[in-house]
């Protein structure tokens, strides 16, 4: 038994037992199904988020890479996806 599984016990709550979604592709395991649908639109559809400030158009993988260039390059914590 897990030691965060034993305290949940311990303080009378139950431990949550979650299922994992295996990508069909590359077999790596996500708790959700977002994730997995994320996971796939990503890494074997090639979905990439693009910057929409003007002259820029860098892509990148995730939602917090493209915020956090906004935030750095760009200056601004708008997001537009």
């Amino acid at each position: 038994m897990a030691e965060a599984d034993a305290r949940k016990i311990a303080l009378g709550l139950k431990p949550i037992q979650r299922k994992a979604l295996v990508c069909l592709t590359c077999s790596r395991s996500l708790l959700s199904r977002q994730g997995l649908h994320e996971h796939i639109r990503v890494e074997h559809q090639g979905f990439r988020y693009c910057c929409k400030v003007k002259g820029c158009g860098k892509e990148f993988k995730g939602r917090s890479e493209l915020r956090d260039h906004t935030k750095q390059k760009h200056k601004t914590k708008d997001l537009e996806i």
